[in-house]
């Protein structure tokens, strides 16, 4: 028994056919059956049932497929390892990130990152805050950035930034004229949310029930996409209160106009979500390292290398 032979029936039992098996593991299918044969003769069982259209887990096989979890995990922490000797030649870094943060802040920071280590694959996830650490919990990621701050023990989270969150309009809007927008203007309005796990979404709610105010439905549109809700608004559709630095552009242009809307007192917050049960690697910690230095964040000092390799 070898790991190549557990690799290989990892893939044939995920994926419970022997051709997208070979495939994922760049072999041939005969070479596929060879191996599960071995280690089948190995074993000393039998591992699929062949017998019908689909391949399928014996009992032994479903027990053996639990093993082979646990070292592909185990595996991943001697790759991570050995990235660290290879001075980075090579490797994989997975990042999960709100829409926002992976938009408006990590292009430079990734652009600069690729220009020194163009060997390490970058795999960026968009996800929602929520979403973020559910990912960093399941441990499919390296690190994430998300505005929500969660109390979950396996996390250590950073706050690396925070901004105001304002009010804006297309510039054709009637209320781009008006000089200061009660809270009950919203009403003529429409209002663009953004979905729910995001934290602008929690805030406004927040900031809407301190204030005692209760929208009907229709007043809504609830969006995932930043730039759709920024190409509404152009076109003259409603309302959204969102992060500054993700419509500084069209503020400069004009194309869209910063309102002031009464009692809007709001700040968008971004943290950094590192894992507490396994250490970063060097990649990751080398990553974390040029975000300061490519963008400007409130709160930049806490990406400390130092710091990050205590976690």
């Amino acid at each position: 028994m070898n790991f190549d032979q557990l690799r290989t029936f990892q893939a044939v039992a995920t994926t419970r056919n022997f051709t997208k098996a070979a495939r994922k593991v760049f072999l041939s299918q005969p070479a596929v059956s060879l191996q599960i044969k071995a280690l089948e003769t190995a074993c000393g069982v039998r591992l699929f049932d062949r017998s019908g259209k689909k391949v399928q887990l014996t009992p032994e096989g479903e027990l053996l497929l639990t093993k082979t979890i646990k070292i592909t995990a185990d595996l991943r922490e001697i790759e991570v390892l050995f990235e660290e000797i290879s001075n980075l030649k090579k490797g994989r870094l997975e990042i999960a990130t709100s829409a926002v943060f992976g938009t408006y802040f990590l292009p430079l920071t990734i652009g600069k990152f690729n220009s020194e280590y163009p060997g390490i694959e970058i795999k960026l996830n968009n996800v929602n805050s929520h979403e973020v650490i559910s990912m960093l919990l399941a441990g499919k990621i390296d690190f994430g950035f998300g505005g929500l701050e969660e109390n979950e023990p396996e996390i250590t989270s950073i706050l690396i930034h925070e901004e105001p969150l304002i009010a804006v309009v297309g510039s054709s809007h009637p209320l781009a004229t008006v000089k200061t927008v009660n809270i009950e203007d919203l009403i003529s309005a429409p209002l663009i949310w953004r979905e729910n796990g995001t934290q602008i979404l929690k805030k406004l709610e927040e900031w809407l029930a301190k204030n005692n105010t209760n929208f009907s439905t229709k007043s809504f549109i609830e969006l995932r996409n930043v730039e759709t809700a920024k190409r509404l608004l152009e076109g003259g559709f409603g309302l959204t209160i969102i992060p500054q630095t993700a419509v500084e552009r069209e503020l400069a242009t004009g194309l869209l106009t910063k309102i002031n809307l009464q009692g809007l007192d709001i700040k968008a917050t971004y943290f950094l979500h590192c894992p507490n049960n396994r250490h970063l690697s060097k990649s990751a910690e080398v990553f974390l390292s040029l975000l300061p230095e490519t963008v400007s964040l409130s709160h930049g000092k806490n990406c400390n290398l130092e710091f990050l390799k205590n976690i």
